[in-house]
């Protein structure tokens, strides 16, 4: 599964990372640190799953607006307990 990962706060990237690998299954996660970024990758296909992480959430619905079956899920930051378990989201 292809994942985007948009976060304002590109020193937390490393953590989600290190979180990811910790996943036994096969995940690709892409980054983009704005929405626009954000929004132009999901505009290229291929994302199942958008992690949308702080001062952000307020713009999911500009996500939901570009592909409204698009699964978000919006966490506060690497340490997230959402993100930490956001394996069972994409079962």
């Amino acid at each position: 599964m292809k994942m985007l990962l948009i976060d304002g706060n590109t020193k937390e990237f490393p953590a989600y990372l290190e979180n990811m690998a910790k996943i036994a299954q096969p995940l690709e996660l892409l980054y983009t640190d704005t929405i626009e970024a954000g929004l132009r990758q999901i505009k290229k296909g291929g994302i199942g799953l958008v992690l949308l992480a702080g001062p952000l959430f307020s713009s999911g619905n500009r996500i939901r607006d570009l592909d409204p079956d698009l699964k978000i899920i919006e966490i506060s930051g690497p340490k997230d307990k959402v993100f930490l378990n956001f394996k069972e989201c994409i079962a």
